[in-house]
Formats: C-alpha cells, sequence, structure tokens
C-alpha cells in the first residue's frame, strides 16, 4: 500500500505509505517523506507484534539539522499485560535524553506508574508519578520533580487512604533560590470529617513573609478561618479575618 508524491522544486521528493504484512498481520507501517532542504530526511511509524500482541511501536523524524535523532514509543508486554510503555526523544544538543513512561502490573493490579523525564543539561533529573494499590485501594500516589540547579528541590503530593477515608493529601513545593521556601496544602479527614486545610506561602526576602488559610471543623461546625498576609516593608503589618461558630452562631469575625 504506497502513496508517493514527488516534486521537482526540492521541496518534498517523496511521501511513501507502506503496510507490509506477514501471517494475515501488520508487521509494519512506514510513512516517509524525504525533503531536499535538508530538513526532514526521514519519517519512520513501526508497529511491532508477537503472537498478535503488539510488543512495540516506534515512530522516528530523522533531521539533518541536528535537532530531533529520534522518538521512539514502545509498548512492553508480559503474559498479554503490559509491563513497560517507554516514550523517548533523543536529541544532539543534549537538551532532552529520555522521556520514559512506566507501568507495573501485579496480579492484575497497577502497582506503580513512572514517568521519567530526564535531561543532560542540569535542568530536570527526575519526574516520578507513582501510584501505590492494596487490595485494590490507592494507599500512595506520589508525584515527584527533582532538580538539582537549585530552582526546584522537590514537589510531592501524596494521597493516603485508610479503610477508604483520605488521611491525608499534602502538596509541598521547595525552592532553594530564596524565592519561594515552603507551599503546603493539606487535608485531614477523621470519619469523613475535614478537621484541618492548611495553605502557607512563605517567602524569605521581605516582600511576603506568611499567608495562612487554615479551616478548622469539629462536628462539621467551622471553628477557625484565619487568612493572614505579613510584610515586612511596613506598608501591612497585619490584616486578619477570623470567624468563629459556637453552635453554629458567628460569635467573632
Amino acid at each position: 500500500m504506497i502513496t508517493t508524491a514527488l516534486f521537482s522544486n526540492g521541496m518534498v521528493i517523496g511521501m511513501i505509505t507502506t503496510a507490509l504484512r506477514s501471517n494475515g498481520m501488520v508487521t509494519g507501517m512506514i510513512t516517509t517523506a524525504l525533503r531536499s532542504n535538508g530538513m526532514v530526511i526521514g519519517m519512520i511509524t513501526t508497529a511491532l507484534r508477537s503472537n498478535g500482541m503488539v510488543i512495540g511501536m516506534i515512530t522516528t523524524s530523522l533531521l539533518s539539522n541536528g535537532m530531533v535523532i529520534g522518538m521512539i514509543t514502545t509498548a512492553l508486554r508480559s503474559n498479554g499485560m503490559v509491563i513497560g510503555m517507554i516514550t523517548t526523544s533523543l536529541v544532539s544538543n543534549e537538551i532532552v535524553i529520555g522521556k520514559i513512561t512506566t507501568s507495573l502490573l501485579s496480579k492484575g493490579m497497577i502497582i506503580g506508574v513512572i514517568t521519567t523525564s530526564l535531561r543532560s543539561n542540569g535542568i530536570v533529573i527526575g519526574m516520578i508519578t507513582t501510584s501505590l494499590l492494596y487490595h485494590g485501594i490507592v494507599i500512595g500516589m506520589i508525584a515527584t520533580s527533582l532538580l538539582y540547579h537549585g530552582i526546584v528541590i522537590g514537589m510531592i503530593t501524596t494521597s493516603l487512604l485508610f479503610n477508604e477515608i483520605v488521611i491525608g493529601k499534602i502538596t509541598t513545593s521547595l525552592r532553594s533560590n530564596g524565592m519561594v521556601i515552603g507551599v503546603i496544602t493539606t487535608s485531614l479527614r477523621s470519619n469523613g470529617i475535614v478537621i484541618g486545610m492548611i495553605a502557607t506561602s512563605l517567602l524569605y526576602h521581605g516582600i511576603v513573609i506568611g499567608m495562612i488559610t487554615t479551616s478548622l471543623l469539629s462536628n462539621e461546625i467551622v471553628i477557625g478561618m484565619i487568612t493572614t498576609p505579613l510584610l515586612s516593608n511596613m506598608i501591612v503589618i497585619r490584616m486578619r479575618n477570623h470567624a468563629i461558630l459556637s453552635n453554629g452562631i458567628v460569635i467573632g469575625m
């Protein structure tokens, strides 16, 4: 199955779509665009099959200017289960070395989903998203982004479940360059009741020292809501809003 378009102006020399079959199965699909200006040399999409299962899908784009060398998406299977999906983009200028997405299965349950982006210029070392299951219950979801050049040290999102109740959700962003020290959002539940929600932004360069929003519930009654921006430049020293309820009655704002 071939489709070809040829042009004499040097822009598009050929466009080819080929379907290869073996034992009635598509073993390869290739689409190639050739140009004489050195921009696109080839684009190839290949589907590999083994025992009727797709074991690999590869898309490769080759450029003569050294920008994109290859892009590969691979699905790995074992006993009919996807054990790995890998997408890799290779660049000759050392910007992106690899991007990997891996799904781990155990007894038909996803025990881990990992996405990793590796760069050789020291910007992103690793990005990992992990979902942990125990008896069909999500006991942990972790998204971590690590940078070693001092911009973002860690970003962690964790969701913990105990008896199908969310007991903790934490989002933390830490930076080492003095701009944002910590941004924390925490939701704690006990017997389905939110007992604490905290959003905190801390800066130490003298502009915003702290902004805190806290909502505490006891027996489904809001007992405290606090918003406090503190500035060290003597413009706004303190500004607070309090809503205190006793038996459903606002006794203080």
